[in-house]
Formats: structure tokens, sequence, C-alpha cells
């Protein structure tokens, strides 16, 4: 009995500390003073709809849990009602991931998939449209939990999928369900490739950072772009397993680092890579960290510094980051000699890369020359 006093008293204490845990971040995000397009919405004839059929659907209750959710866990929460938005194209069919492209500048805002004109565009979960605009349907959808994106944004159970280059019927306040048509693919003439859907997916807000109170558009001051794969089951297997990485180039004292980053072509979906530099003593000397879902690394315009570790796109005769003899995506990393300064003899390199989801692999090197 005496045990077992204990082990609920432990349980107890565990539980209120995870509470106040919660509500200390989110009292943090919510006291902010960072306003949303959520903040300034018009109750409206289809935002009463919305509410109403969402109720009526059971996905958000009144008396559900107020836990705060990081972003990754909520799209989690919905893998089970995700459906692929071109169904007659597989996700090896992508053509163009979320990240640099290969301009080398342009940051991809989501995924491009490959099709064929008048291939059925389906919804990849229930919601609202939102908007339709030269070619571009907006749809709303809500969380099952409050959910922050990071820090500096407060939270919001709502997120839009966005589909481009669509010929479509539906009208703005359409009630849409997973799986439910909404147009057809269609060929846009200035695409350097066969018809595509151009898929993305945005947190808190429809508008892109660009947007400037233009159609009922209202800048947020946050890019709120996430990794559209992230709304995608996680796969086990062989085929899935981690990211391959190879040193292309040694880091010397006046010659910068490559390194190549491979994965298979249906799951394009790293997202942090942090670069260290580990000393004598194990303990890390230097850093550097980017992040694509957060835009850790990146200016205001998705930009990065050529002068720290950042990204370079493969190019290849059969597309963006794409192998010819094997089905992969790579990718290079390049860690410039002048962010890396001094290096003492027994110093070596770790890159430490993660997935949407979290899943870690960690890389380490050395360099030819020992010290300079």
């Amino acid at each position: 009995m005496k045990i077992l006093c204990h082990i609920i008293i432990l349980n107890l204490i565990i539980i209120t500390s995870f509470t106040l845990v919660i509500c200390f971040d989110r009292e943090h995000l919510l006291s902010s003073g960072v306003r949303t397009a959520i903040d300034y919405d018009v109750v409206s004839p289809e935002r009463i709809k919305f509410d109403g059929i969402i109720g009526q659907n059971n996905m958000i209750q009144e008396n559900e849990s107020d836990i705060v959710l990081y972003f990754v866990d909520s799209f989690l929460q919905l893998h089970i009602d995700i459906k692929w938005p071109l169904p007659f194209s597989l996700p090896s069919s992508i053509i163009s991931t979320f990240g640099q492209t290969n301009d080398d500048i342009e940051f991809n805002l989501g995924i491009d998939i490959s099709g064929f004109e008048e291939d059925p565009v389906k919804a990849v979960y229930y919601g609202l449209i939102n908007r339709i605009e030269n070619g571009e349907v907006i749809i709303e959808h809500r969380f099952r939990s409050p959910t922050w994106l990071h820090e500096n944004i407060p939270c919001t159970k709502i997120w839009h999928t966005i589909y481009s280059n669509v010929d479509t019927d539906v009208k703005v306040g359409d009630e849409v369900y997973a799986g439910q048509e909404i147009g057809k693919l269609k060929f846009m003439p200035s695409s350097n490739y066969q018809p595509y859907l151009h898929f993305e997916v945005r947190i808190g807000s429809p508008c892109s950072l660009e947007e400037v109170l233009q159609n009922g558009c209202l800048s947020i001051g946050y890019d709120p772009h996430v990794h559209p794969l992230l709304l995608m089951k996680t796969i086990d297997g062989p085929e899935y397993d981690r990211p391959e990485i190879n040193v292309i180039n040694d880091i010397g004292p006046i010659s910068d680092g490559v390194i190549e980053i491979s994965t298979p072509m249906s799951q394009p979906n790293l997202n942090r890579f942090e670069v260290q530099i580990i000393g004598k003593d194990k303990q890390t000397k230097k850093n550097h960290i980017i992040d694509f879902n957060l835009r850790t690394s990146f200016s205001y315009f998705n930009t990065m510094d050529k002068l720290k570790p950042h990204f370079i796109p493969v190019k290849s005769a059969s597309g963006e980051g794409l192998d010819n003899k094997m089905p992969l995506w790579k990718t290079r990393l390049v860690i410039p000699a002048s962010w890396v300064g001094h290096k003492d003899r027994y110093d070596w390199f770790r890159l430490v890369v993660d997935d949407i989801w979290g899943k870690k692999t960690s890389f380490s090197f050395t360099s030819e020359q020992t010290s300079w």
C-alpha cells in the first residue's frame, strides 16, 4: 500500500507538471503580441456554416481538450483521414519538393506532382472552399487541437491546403470531404514539365507572406507554409530507410566541404540539418542549423547566407534533384572553409539530419588535413 501511494503521487506530480508546461507554452504564445489572419476574421455565413458542420461531424467538439500540440503532432492526428491529392499519380511522381529549387534562389513553398491533363484533383481532408483564383483552389481545414508553429506565433486550429493548376466548378463556401474531386488538372503553357499539381499546406492563414491586403487576404508577418508531406503517413521498410550521406569534397583551409544527401524519390522529406564541429573533449565548438519548416537560417525572402553552411541543388537531365540511374532525390550541403575558420588536430565534423517527423540520422567525418 505504501508503494502504491508513492506511485499515485508520482503520477499526479508528472501530470500536473506536464499541464503547467503546456499552459506556459500556450500563454507565452498568446501573449507574444503577434497577430494572425484569424484575429481579423469576420463572422460570415461561411464561417458559421463551417463551425456548424464541424460540430455535426464530431471533428471538433466544445469539450475537446485544449492541450496545445506542435504542428507535427497535429498532422499525425489526421493521417488516418488524409487522401492523396492526385490519385492517378504515385508519391514517386513528385518532380519538385519543398525547399530550394534548381535556380538556387527560389524556395519552393510546396511540392509539384506530375500527372496528365484532366486527371482528377481531390481534397486531401474535410473542409470548406476558402478561395478560388486563377486556377488555384484554397480549402480551409481545422486541426483537432490548438496548434503552434513556433514560439513567435499564437496557436490556431486553422490550416489550409492550396491546389494550383486546376480547372474547377466548386464555389467559395462549398463543403468538401477527403477524397472528393474538386477539379481537373490542367496544363500551364509556362511550365517546362508535363501537367503537374502544385500543392501547398499553410498553417494559420490562407495568405502567403508576399500577399499584402489583396483580394481580402491579409499579410500576417510570417511564412505559414510547411512541408506538405507532413500530411502523409510515415512508411517503414527498406525503401524508406534513413538518407544516404556521402562526402563529395573534403574540407580544407581553402576548400569548401560538400556533402551529398540522398532520399527515395517518393519521400523527399528531410527538414532539419545541423552541422557541428566537435572538439577533442567531444563538446560542440561550433554549429549551424538549417530548418526548412521554421525557415531557420533563411532570410525574409527565403534565401540563404552563402558564408555559412547552405544548400545547392543537384542538377540533372531528368529534373530537379533527380538521379538518372537510381530513384533518389539528391541535394548537396556546402560547408564553407571560411565558416570553419580554425581546425585543431583532433576536431571532427558531424551532420545531424532530421526528417519532417523528427527521425534523426547522424553522420561523422573529418578532413584529410588534420589542422589549419
